[in-house]
């Protein structure tokens, strides 16, 4: 099975809000990408999320699994 972490980046100088996506393989694999925060989606982090998943999983969509424990994100699985 494969978890989706997400993550809330707060906005800096230069850069506007983000989210992470990631999938931890092993110490030395990280899958990530990180994209825009987009303020009129539904659920940006399901969008990043879904952004992974079609870049290493092409075809596949994310279910909400739960939210992260520190309550900056959101952990999403690859549906069948």
């Amino acid at each position: 099975m494969i978890a989706i972490h997400t993550k809330y980046l707060s906005p800096t100088n230069t850069r506007g809000a983000r989210v992470k996506a990631s999938v931890y393989r092993s110490r030395d694999v990280t899958f990530s990408v990180t994209v825009g925060y987009d303020h009129a989606a539904d659920d940006p982090f399901e969008l990043a999320a879904q952004a992974l998943a079609e870049k290493h999983w092409p075809g596949k969509n994310v279910r909400y699994v739960g939210a992260t424990l520190d309550g900056n994100g959101n952990v999403f699985t690859l549906e069948g």
